[in-house]
């Protein structure tokens, strides 16, 4: 006959919350604040490699349709989304947001057109220096999202849930 023990282990995530020293919420922010802000140069120097592959896979763009091709500059837009705003350039996080749906509408709906991306990989570029278009940065977002609501596909409106007696 055989003896059944039990082995409780130790909850080290319970053990580490105990040692820590309390933070408020508002302390806790700031602290994620001062951590974005460390690594500002860095997401910068990221958007500005990401415009440079962008343009440089825009400009082989091939003589045949090739899904694969569109789906590469998905990929190069999306790792854009996030950087852009923590380097200090929200609008370029917009469009590159903008880029990725008209893209996705691309491939969904099996187009090959080159003229929407190119429009938004250039608007981004000029979106990198906010403070030489002024106001105008927002004007180009806006006319992106004209391009976006052209060619992205919108998703099916959810169905309503039977209201509860």
């Amino acid at each position: 006959m055989s003896s059944l023990q039990r082995y409780f282990p130790s909850n080290q995530l319970a053990a580490a919350l105990s040692k820590a020293t309390p933070r408020t919420m508002r302390e806790c922010l700031n602290q994620a604040n001062e951590n974005l802000r460390h690594i500002a140069a860095a997401c910068l120097a990221h958007v500005d490699n990401g415009l440079d592959l962008l343009e440089a896979t825009l400009a082989s763009w091939p003589d045949s349709k090739k899904p694969e091709y569109l789906q590469d500059l998905y990929q190069l837009s999306l790792r854009l989304i996030g950087a852009g705003t923590v380097a200090g350039l929200p609008h370029v996080d917009r469009a590159a947001r903008s880029l990725c749906d008209v893209l996705d509408g691309l491939i969904t709906r099996d187009l090959w057109e080159k003229g929407p991306i190119e429009v938004h990989v250039a608007s981004m570029r000029l979106l990198r220096d906010p403070a030489a278009l002024g106001a105008g940065a927002e004007a180009i977002v806006d006319g992106l999202q004209l391009v976006r609501a052209r060619f992205a596909v919108e998703p099916p409106p959810s169905p309503m849930k039977p209201k509860q007696a």
